[in-house]
């Protein structure tokens, strides 16, 4: 798996972005509820996730992994995510977006 994901032809965000539009392309709902959300490992990295909220589960959308000692971060840090999530959702659809006080307005 490392072997195949370090190859420098695979691009794992834009065959992921494929397949997630295609998942979402048949929406159904009138409304969309995305959360955005963070977690810290090893007090060093944090991952930053926007993803669907559906039945209970969470739909990765996209995310951004950065060196960052805090699960607090400012919308610099995550502005471009939600530009490209844009993207990747279904048009038409009302979209709510969901998230906790760690991200900080600039």
């Amino acid at each position: 798996m490392r072997r195949w994901l370090s190859h420098a032809r695979i691009n794992v965000h834009r065959l992921y972005k494929l397949l997630i539009q295609a998942a979402l392309s048949d929406w159904q709902e009138d409304c969309l509820y995305l959360s955005l959300d963070t977690s810290l490992f090893w007090d060093e990295y944090c991952l930053v996730r926007l993803a669907v909220v559906h039945r209970g589960r969470a739909l990765p959308v996209v995310w951004r992994v950065m060196e960052h000692r805090s699960a607090s971060v400012s919308f610099i840090d995550y502005r471009e995510m939600l530009y490209q999530a844009v993207g990747r959702l279904p048009q038409g659809v009302k979209v709510v977006l969901l998230a906790d006080r760690g991200f900080i307005p600039d």
